[in-house]
């Protein structure tokens, strides 16, 4: 599983990685490697034989090594995986509805996510990932909502009277 890359500058001390989660719901990270180089270059590693199949791309982070990093961006094209017969599956490539968002490191200075249509690798678009000098404990990244869209919330009565919501059923 990889994804093509390009940061804004030279960027050392930043991992790139995968959140996966198996079918039977076993999370995994899945380290690509350093950011490494301010021009267009791809980073991949391989699925962990333990995660059952199929398996969920859950989110696309970024790890800090150094604590005074600073903000920045990253350009990212075709996330995609190889199957044992070296064929490639384009798993985002940018060019629908972009389905995914920031994790919330700072309200006051989001991360954003978005669709570019200059530098990309292939196609008409790429994702563009900038973000704040904040940190998640050294993490930022970006995830799909599971969901789709509202998540879910169970509640009781008063909950539902109390907040003016109706129940699905």
């Amino acid at each position: 599983i990889g994804m093509w890359l390009k940061p804004s500058e030279l960027q050392p001390y930043r991992t790139a990685r995968f959140v996966l989660t198996g079918n039977d719901g076993e999370v995994t990270n899945v380290v690509l490697g350093n950011v490494g180089q301010p021009e267009w270059h791809r980073v991949l590693a391989n699925i962990p034989d333990s995660l059952n199949h199929p398996v969920r791309l859950n989110s696309v982070e970024f790890f800090d090594h150094d604590p005074d990093d600073t903000h920045g961006s990253f350009l990212i094209d075709d996330i995609h995986v190889v199957n044992s017969l070296g064929e490639t599956f384009i798993l985002e490539d940018f060019e629908g509805n972009l389905t995914w968002f920031p994790r919330t490191v700072d309200p006051i200075s989001p991360d954003r996510i978005s669709a570019i249509y200059e530098d990309v690798y292939r196609g008409r678009r790429a994702g563009l990932f900038s973000f704040s000098r904040n940190t998640d404990l050294y993490v930022r990244g970006f995830y799909q909502n599971p969901t789709g869209g509202p998540v879910p919330v169970v509640g009781n009565t008063f909950f539902t009277n109390d907040t003016g919501t109706k129940p699905d059923a």
